[in-house]
This record gives C-alpha cells, sequence and structure tokens, in this order.
C-alpha cells in the first residue's frame, strides 16, 4: 500500500495505487486539457488534485473531528478485528481520524453519538456502490454480515473503509405523514420513532482558493421508517450503482430504512419525489432559526444546522489547503463538490463524506442556475478580438487571454478564502507580530 502524510500524525496507509480511481464516478477530470490549464490558457471545470476531499481513505485526515470513526482496512482480518468484540482478538484496522475521535465513555458499549455498527465502503466509490452495513450485534446479523464482507473482499482483493454509524436524529412520522397542521406542533425530532435523512450541500470550489456553499441545501429522507435503539437483524448488502442488484426480501428493508441515497431509494414504491427530497429551508422539521430551536434540535452550541455545516466545511478546506500533496487548487480552475452531512440524535452535524460531479436533479428547478454557474472564464484584453472559450469545458480562447471572476450572486455563501486568511495574516504581523496564531486558530474553525 502506498502512503500519504497525515500532516503530523505519521505516515497513513492507503489504498494500493493500481486500485485508485476503479470505483469513481468523476470520471470528466480526465477530459481536461491539463497541458492547456498549466499554461494558463483556459478554465477548467475541475480542479488539478483533490484527493484529499473525494477518497473515503483521505478525507479524514483533514476533517478527522468532524467526522465519525474511519478505519482503512487493508485485508478482512483488520475488518473483521473492527467489528468482533474486543475480547476476541486481532488486529483492527488503521484510524484516519486526524484528530483520532473521542473514545468511549468508560464502562459505555459506545460513544453515545455512535452505534455498534459499522458501515463497509470502497475508498473511491460513491452512490452507496459496494455498501455493506455489519453490526456488532446480533451475533446472528454480525457473522451474516462478516461472511459476505470476507466473500467481497477475497474477489476483489480491495482494502475497505469502515466507518461507526452515526446514531442518526429521526423525522417524526408525523411530519413525513403531513398529518401536522403547523412546525409547532410535530414532536421532537430526535424521537424514537422516524425517518433516517440525511443532508447534501453543494461546495463550489473556485481558484486558489475560495469555497462556497449554495444557499440551500437539500434533505434526503429515507423511504421507510426506523427506529431508536437501531435493530440490525437483517443486513443490508447494497451493489451497483443504483443498489438495485443484490437485495432480497431479508436485507431491502433495513436499507431502505437506513440508506439515504436518491439514487438508491427513487425506485421505491413509497418514495415521493416532493416528501423524500426536500429544501432545508422549506423541510419544516428541520426548521433553523424557527421552531426547531425550541425544540432544542438547532440549538447545539447556539447553532443551526447551517451554522454547523458551514463551520465544517470552512474547516475542512483549510486544512486541505496546506497539503498540495492532496489537494492542489490552481488560479484557473474550479469545481463542484456534493457534501454529505449527518445529524446525530444530539443535533451535531458530522460530515460523511465528499463527491465530485454530484448530481443536481435534486434540486429540481435550480438545478439549471446551478449548471449555467461559471465563477471563472478567459477573456482577451480590450483590443483584441474575444476568444470563443467555453469554461465548462476548458475549450482553448484567442491570444493572451486574461483570467476573470465573475459575480456569483447572492445564491453562493462564501465560507472560506484563503486570499482573504492570507491579507489577514498580514496585516495581524504587521500590526504586533503576535498575532498569526491566533488567526491560524480563527481560519481552522471557520
Amino acid at each position: 500500500a502506498g502512503l500519504v502524510d497525515s500532516g503530523g500524525g505519521g505516515p497513513v496507509p492507503t489504498a494500493p495505487s493500481h486500485v485508485v480511481g476503479r470505483h469513481d464516478v468523476g470520471s470528466r477530470w480526465k477530459r481536461v486539457d491539463w497541458d492547456g490549464v498549466m499554461e494558463g490558457r483556459i478554465v477548467a471545470d475541475h480542479l488539478f488534485l483533490r484527493s484529499g476531499l473525494i477518497r473515503k481513505d483521505r478525507l479524514p485526515l483533514f476533517s478527522g473531528k468532524h467526522m465519525p470513526p474511519t478505519l482503512l482496512c487493508a485485508d478482512f482480518a483488520r475488518a473483521e478485528a473492527c467489528v468482533r468484540p474486543p475480547a476476541e482478538g486481532g488486529e483492527p484496522g488503521q484510524v484516519l481520524n486526524d484528530p483520532p475521535p473521542p473514545p468511549r465513555p468508560p464502562g459505555a458499549a459506545t460513544h453515545p453519538s455512535f452505534s455498534p455498527v459499522w458501515v463497509a465502503k470502497y475508498a473511491d466509490s460513491s452512490n452507496a456502490f459496494g455498501l455493506l452495513v455489519v453490526p456488532e450485534m446480533p451475533e446472528e446479523a454480525r457473522e451474516e454480515a462478516l461472511s459476505r464482507l470476507e466473500e467481497a473482499m477475497s474477489e476483489d482483493e480491495e482494502p475497505r473503509v469502515l466507518q461507526q454509524y452515526v446514531t442518526p436524529a429521526l423525522i417524526p412520522p408525523e411530519a413525513i405523514a403531513g398529518d401536522a397542521a403547523t412546525c409547532e406542533d410535530l414532536p421532537g425530532i430526535t424521537g424514537s420513532q422516524g425517518y433516517k435523512f440525511h443532508i447534501r450541500a453543494l461546495a463550489l470550489v473556485v481558484g486558489d482558493l475560495d469555497v462556497y456553499l449554495y444557499h440551500d441545501c437539500r434533505v434526503l429522507i429515507a423511504p421507510e421508517s426506523t427506529s431508536l435503539p437501531l435493530d440490525f437483524t437483517a443486513t443490508g448488502k447494497i451493489e451497483g450503482l443504483r443498489g438495485d442488484q443484490g437485495l432480497n426480501s431479508t436485507t431491502s428493508t433495513a436499507a431502505h430504512a437506513h440508506i439515504t441515497n436518491r439514487s438508491f431509494n427513487e425506485a421505491h414504491g413509497a418514495y415521493v419525489e416532493s416528501t423524500h427530497n426536500q429544501a432545508l429551508s422549506c423541510c419544516a422539521a428541520l426548521a433553523c432559526g424557527g421552531p426547531a430551536e425550541a425544540r432544542g434540535f438547532a440549538s447545539r452550541k447556539g447553532t443551526s444546522l447551517w451554522s454547523q455545516m458551514r463551520r465544517i466545511a470552512a474547516y475542512t478546506f483549510a486544512r486541505l489547503a496546506e497539503n498540495k500533496r492532496q489537494f492542489f487548487a490552481l488560479p484557473n480552475c474550479y469545481e463542484l463538490f456534493g457534501l454529505d452531512f449527518l445529524v446525530d440524535a444530539t443535533g451535531k452535524v458530522w460530515l460523511l463524506e465528499a463527491n465530485p460531479e454530484p448530481s443536481l436533479s435534486m434540486f429540481g428547478s435550480e438545478a439549471a442556475d446551478i449548471r449555467a454557474c461559471t465563477p471563472l472564464q478567459m477573456s482577451a484584453p480590450a483590443d483584441t478580438p474575444q476568444p470563443c472559450a467555453e469554461a465548462s469545458t476548458g475549450t482553448p480562447g484567442g491570444a493572451g487571454p486574461a483570467l476573470v471572476r465573475t459575480d456569483l450572486g447572492s445564491s453562493w455563501k462564501l465560507v472560506y478564502s484563503a486570499g482573504a486568511l492570507r491579507q489577514l495574516r498580514q496585516m495581524l504581523l504587521r500590526s504586533d507580530g503576535a498575532g498569526g496564531a491566533s488567526e491560524e486558530n480563527a481560519a481552522a474553525e471557520g
């Protein structure tokens, strides 16, 4: 396996180079004219290097404190040791989180935010491809899931990332059924029965390096309900990009209650687009700044869901910007990513993963405007003909083009700016020479 500098924590093993990108759906990167980009002649709608963000075995190195415990298992023996009780021995996989995840409280079976359940994934996959849910208990479900995982890992000889399952906040059945007349009538979001969900946020990375979040996010809700504490008497084996292969009557219920990917659930008989794919600003059960705060859902540390996601994004990109070996943004490049967040039963937001080339169809009528967003363009000097350049495809323009930043309008909210931080650092150093450390901390906290 290769080695990745963890930025102070020592080298961390990653997937072998021959499997990098095998399952990655972000394939349009390969069609960019990178020679033209490096020469400054064209704009590319992809970043030159972004593996630190989109690979599941590398993102925890940069956003570890905001992610569930994530381990890299080079072989099945290490994956098995993660799931079995400690008394049964074995060397578990390498913890990737930097900083490490919080320890379990003394005498507790698990940390309050997490369940004794693991989700096995490929390091470079998307859309629930190859995903397998592995519970620690009951024993019968654990052994069945481990048997499937062993078979899969022996077939493809690829490592897996194991991520601990977050104990989720649940949207109450009344909210899904539409029985509640007003938002105030809804019961607490962290009830013991309801529907799991995750939040998809769009992050637009521009140049070197400004990061924007789209003003609204999508709340993607499972079509089948679940209850707390979680019961994984059935495991969900997911194969195929749309998750429509490898499911049988004993696994499909568990899968559609716990996997919230829209591409996986939209074929489900109970799926209704307007119900299971809602704008965060319009989702009554998750209203930020409104009645939800009265129910304690958005009051963690006095911040709403949006504020938590914004701070997590800022922290993550601030750390990525420091490691050019894993994340290299050029001035004439930009790219859109889909950030997946999950809210736990305490109201805390966790970052699960970042996806390249995110689907925009879930944004409905807004999708066209998002697709048309080109924050960078090449423009010729005033005394030369305007070049026929297509920024989104990287078509070369005329002689002597100049890079132009376009106005993104109010739909995109700036959450991190490396240029602004550099200016702030210079100001602090000029003022008293003692502000550098505090500025670094401010950047890391978003």
